[in-house]
């Protein structure tokens, strides 16, 4: 069922704050095995990467799909953005998650994307395989298309299966769309079960296929 995936888990970047201080928007391309949805975007933050930051998710062709401000970060470490509503995406399209700041100082590490890196269902893609990997465009934000020596600025996506892997009615409007996504989420956020009076609301999908709604179901 829904789970959040992303593609560099809690890895440390080496370089964490680097000395450059322009305005810029950075990014990295990736694709998912199966389609699903991006309810957010995450960047790792140096402690001088201060000021605020918003996230973004594109088409590879530059449509901008959804975006979204940064709250209540930490001094450094990971940081996400939750979108006000998930982004459904395609299996084996190459979408591109960005990041933008005002001041610089944004995380890197030189040659990182010579190969991809998968977690799971998503991969963010070599250099080559579909242009660059690890974008960028300086200024006050904007669609990342430039390169610079295989580059990963450490921008993530949040990523869900679909519901329709599980096929799974959450909201019984008869059809699997982005409201079941966003509904079976907030229930497994919350810890909701079968057995909850609030579950009983949103637990009505025999999502394992065991011919019974239950505890299961939520797993």
């Amino acid at each position: 069922p829904v789970t959040n995936l992303t593609i560099f888990d809690s890895t440390i970047p080496s370089t964490t704050s680097w000395s450059d201080s322009k305005a810029v928007e950075l990014g990295v391309k990736f694709r998912a095995s199966s389609d699903g949805f991006i309810s957010g975007v995450r960047f790792y933050k140096g402690s001088l990467n201060s000021g605020v930051h918003t996230g973004s998710l594109w088409t590879s062709s530059g449509q901008l799909l959804t975006t979204a401000t940064f709250v209540n970060e930490t001094d450094s470490g990971w940081q996400q953005v939750n979108f006000a509503t998930p982004i459904p995406i395609s299996a084996d399209t190459t979408y591109v998650a960005s990041y933008h700041t005002n001041v610089g100082r944004y995380a890197r590490d030189l040659n990182y994307f010579t190969n991809s890196i998968t977690n799971g269902p998503l991969t963010a893609l070599a250099s080559g395989t579909a242009g660059g990997n690890g974008v960028y465009l300086y200024g006050s934000g904007g669609f990342p298309v430039k390169t610079y020596k295989l580059t990963n600025y450490w921008v993530d996506v949040v990523f869900g299966l679909s519901c329709s892997a599980c096929a799974a009615d959450v909201s019984r409007n008869g059809t699997v769309d982005i409201i079941d996504f966003s509904s079976f989420r907030v229930c497994q956020e919350r810890g909701l079960t079968a057995t909850d009076d609030a579950g009983r609301s949103c637990a009505n999908s025999d999502v394992n296929k065991d011919g019974q709604i239950n505890d299961s179901d939520f797993q």
